[in-house]
């Protein structure tokens, strides 16, 4: 009887032991391998290039090699951001999510499917974003005029 109930007391104990940490997820689920290249495409040439062609006003027109040199100029500017980055995503991730949501990315975005969402889903916002762009910029020229005036105030 004794024995068994120190067996209980153990377990009782190691549970909290062996639980990990919203600090401990959010790192393993940083440093998968999805997130990572996701991270990594942020910061490429051909990303950068992508994201300065949607912002571009329409009658401003650029062949590809002055957005590849672009690209790839911003990107060896922001190189040095990616350790920031990461950081930045790790304690906003611990910050946001709980230890059971960050155990169920981990489970789902480690998954061969999660990890192929998980790498679709820059480009995704990357086309919804190019395809918005031109009435975002309609838009923020119509309101120039009034934000200019608020600053002037």
């Amino acid at each position: 009887m004794k024995h068994a109930l120190a067996a209980i007391a153990m377990i009782a104990l190691a549970g909290p032991v062996l639980a990990q940490s919203t600090e401990e997820l959010a790192q393993e689920y940083v440093a998968l391998p999805a997130n990572q290249q996701m991270m990594e495409d942020m910061f490429s040439g051909e990303s950068f290039a992508a994201q300065m062609a949607a912002t571009l006003p329409p009658q401003m027109n650029l062949s590809d090699d002055q957005m590849q040199r672009i690209g790839a100029a911003m990107a060896g500017a922001m190189a040095p951001l990616l350790p920031q980055m990461e950081a930045a995503m790790l304690e906003a991730t611990a910050q946001t999510f709980t230890v059971e949501e960050l155990q169920a990315m981990i489970d789902f975005y480690g998954s061969e499917i999660g990890a192929s969402i998980l790498a679709k889903s820059p480009g995704l916002m990357q086309t919804a974003m190019a395809r918005i762009a031109p009435a975002m910029m309609q838009m923020q020229q119509q309101v120039m005029p009034e934000i200019m005036a608020i600053m002037q105030e």
